[in-house]
């Protein structure tokens, strides 16, 4: 992982419920750097290609005359997008059926280029960077009731990444390790993380990261 905000990209909102021309006239920005662009690219392409699939086949959507086979092409098109977008929303990246509503176009997250979209809205920041290791070995040690030794620790506005050795939490090795984080605000209103530890939850109910 980076541990600085160089190289960093945002998704824009360009049309759809949550875009300018949507629910206001504000675009949302999803600001991210390089760890997620996989997932981001696989989404995009997902995207593209339902949303040519639905082009290329308006006519016969609005006339209801479509084949299966279309019919079945435009079903699949769409799921893998919605599926896609589920994992993006798992993550953090989006957080309500409008943003499922909207299409997401890629840019710099530089102010050059996101002026020429218009008035816009910073709406998560999934940036990851390095904090030091000390805080998330004094927050897990007195969660676990014991010495927690790791090795490096990251977060954004959403996630607390751990690395470390699985036999730090588990006698056994065959344990899938999942660091939870508990996002609140401190007495002066300040976003902070408490990191918890569990092994038998399903990953859609909580925010984790695999030790």
């Amino acid at each position: 992982m980076n541990n600085t905000h160089e190289s960093s990209f945002c998704l824009v909102a360009v049309n759809g419920d949550m875009s300018s021309s949507g629910m206001s006239d504000t675009a949302s920005v999803i600001v991210f750097n390089s760890e997620y662009r996989e997932i981001v690219t696989k989404f995009l392409i997902a995207q593209a290609k339902r949303n040519a699939v639905n082009m290329f086949n308006v006519d016969l959507i609005l006339s209801g005359t479509l084949s299966e086979d279309q019919r079945k092409e435009l079903d699949t098109t769409k799921e893998e997008c919605y599926s896609l977008f589920q994992e993006l929303k798992n993550i953090g990246f989006f957080s309500s059926k409008y943003d499922a509503r909207t299409d997401w176009e890629v840019t710099l997250y530089e102010s050059d280029e996101l002026e020429s979209y218009g008035k816009y809205k910073i709406v998560a920041d999934l940036r990851v960077v390095e904090v030091k290791k000390s805080e998330a070995q004094t927050n897990l040690s007195e969660r676990w009731g014991q010495d927690i030794k790791i090795q490096k620790a990251y977060k954004n506005d959403k996630w607390y990444f751990v690395h470390a050795k699985e036999s730090v939490f588990y006698n056994s090795k065959s344990n899938k390790i999942r660091i939870f984080t508990i996002p609140r605000l401190t007495d002066d209103d300040e976003k902070c993380f408490s990191a918890e530890i569990y092994s038998d939850h399903l990953p859609k109910t909580f925010n984790y990261a695999i030790a």
